[in-house]
């Protein structure tokens, strides 16, 4: 695990988003495949918070009926208002799991846009540092010749 300011990354993802100035070249190489291996991820991640969506949506509709039934069967209460219904279906547990479960993948997926982000200025700032070290070898007499 690699320590950055106050969290604490998988090493993996470190290496892909910081540079190695020790081996530049090896950088330029797998940058690319860096940034596959986490759009993969992000699209992972994507489907699972779409089916979330879908989840929550479900289990909010089950619960309703649930309360609706419920309420309908209960002697005190001589005709439940849409009021109390949803209010009933919202302390529901399912859909409050289906609900927490959906802010966790929202969260994981904003997580897997910045690591993309972060790769792509680390490919930014390798192409900028590869044209400058062209320019700089240019510059070099030794090398011209």
């Amino acid at each position: 695990m690699t320590q950055i300011h106050d969290e604490t990354f998988d090493d993996y993802l470190a290496q892909c988003v910081m540079i190695n100035e020790h081996d530049i070249n090896a950088e330029f190489v797998r940058v690319s495949a860096d940034m596959a291996y986490w759009v993969r991820k992000a699209a992972q991640t994507e489907r699972a918070f779409l089916l979330a969506k879908h989840k929550v949506k479900d289990c909010e509709a089950t619960a309703y009926l649930q309360a609706r039934e419920l309420l309908d069967n209960d002697p005190a209460i001589k005709r439940p208002t849409e009021a109390l219904v949803e209010a009933t279906a919202s302390k529901m547990p399912a859909p409050a799991k289906a609900r927490e479960e959906l802010a966790e993948l929202a969260a994981q997926r904003e997580e897997l846009k910045g690591y993309l982000e972060a790769i792509k200025t680390k490919r930014d700032s390798l192409i900028s540092l590869g044209a400058m070290l062209r320019r700089e070898m240019q510059l070099d007499p030794a090398i011209r010749s």
